[in-house]
């Protein structure tokens, strides 16, 4: 998963075997180093998280993900794309994973996710599909995403700091749930009952 006004990244073990994460750094987009991160290897099916800012984080999604947070990265997203790498750095520097997302216009990338709202997330990442085609993308299905992989029950108040930028959070005119929004004829608290943005 990648947000990208609140980013973080989930990966996946999708392997019959345990994966040592210790030798894997990400080179390019962003910065981070696995062999200093909290989480060094993953067991078969095993998830782990890369976040921007782990209190806000926490301040956002809860606590229960806390063990599978590697640790927080350095550098930062463009909105409209960029390029990620993921290298392992044993003897000889290979790359394991090398894309270019996109979402602002780009052909083929889902447009939802450019700002608030949906995430960007793999589609069947089990497969292990090929990162840097855009049809194996897809937004999810909620606000914020679902970085533990399962989509958990919002309050109203909780679908309203996800869905829109801070400023506009915070303004009853706009994101009240008597309000329309995007203008499109239902109120807020319906789009909020809908999954909507």
């Amino acid at each position: 998963n990648t947000r990208l006004k609140r980013p973080r990244f989930r990966w996946k073990n999708v392997s019959a075997s345990p994966l040592d994460l210790r030798k894997l750094k990400f080179t390019a987009g962003i910065t981070f180093d696995f062999g200093t991160g909290d989480v060094l290897a993953l067991a078969p099916g095993g998830s782990v998280l890369v976040v921007k800012r782990r209190a806000a984080f926490e301040a956002r999604y809860g606590t229960s993900l806390v063990a599978s947070i590697a640790g927080e990265y350095a550098g930062s997203l463009r909105n409209g794309g960029a390029a990620l790498k993921l290298d392992n750095v044993s003897t000889v520097t290979t790359n394991i994973v090398s894309f270019t997302y996109g979402d602002d216009g780009t052909p083929g990338w889902p447009v939802t996710p450019d700002g608030y709202g949906p995430t960007l997330i793999l589609r069947n990442p089990d497969s292990a599909p090929i990162p840097s085609l855009p049809s194996n993308w897809l937004a999810s299905s909620q606000p914020g995403g679902s970085p533990g992989g399962t989509v958990r029950p919002l309050t109203y108040a909780q679908w309203r700091t996800l869905a829109f930028d801070p400023v506009d959070a915070s303004n009853d005119a706009l994101t009240g749930p008597n309000a329309d929004y995007d203008g499109d004829g239902l109120r807020n608290i319906a789009e909020y009952g809908l999954g909507g943005v």
